[in-house]
């Protein structure tokens, strides 16, 4: 994978790949995403390069995941590293009728 720039890129990971179809299309919605490519690697390794128009775009589409991951029925972790900051996100599930808890694990940067 290329380096992470400062700019409006950084990566997306989460933890079941099956949801990694769901997460694209999610990251997809918001404007001023420019792309969202699968980043080539093992089979167990569920990741995204987003790439947004500006810094503020990656910035409301990073404040998109906990809607996002309290709305999958099992637990979800996801994690987004830009070149200067990386956060991981956890929801313990329950879906769209019980909106699981969130939990910020780290942040960095």
């Amino acid at each position: 994978m290329p380096p992470l720039t400062t700019g409006g890129r950084a990566e997306v990971s989460v933890s079941d790949p099956g949801e990694l179809r769901s997460l694209r299309k999610h990251l997809r919605r918001i404007p001023g995403v420019v792309d969202v490519d699968e980043i080539a690697g093992p089979p167990a390794r569920a990741a995204l390069l987003i790439v947004t128009a500006d810094r503020g775009t990656l910035t409301r589409a990073v404040r998109t995941l906990p809607a996002y991951i309290r709305s999958r029925r099992s637990r979800a972790c996801v994690t987004v590293r830009a070149a200067d900051w990386t956060i991981t996100l956890h929801a313990d599930g329950g879906g769209k009728e019980a909106p699981g808890r969130l939990r910020l694990k780290r942040l960095r940067g």
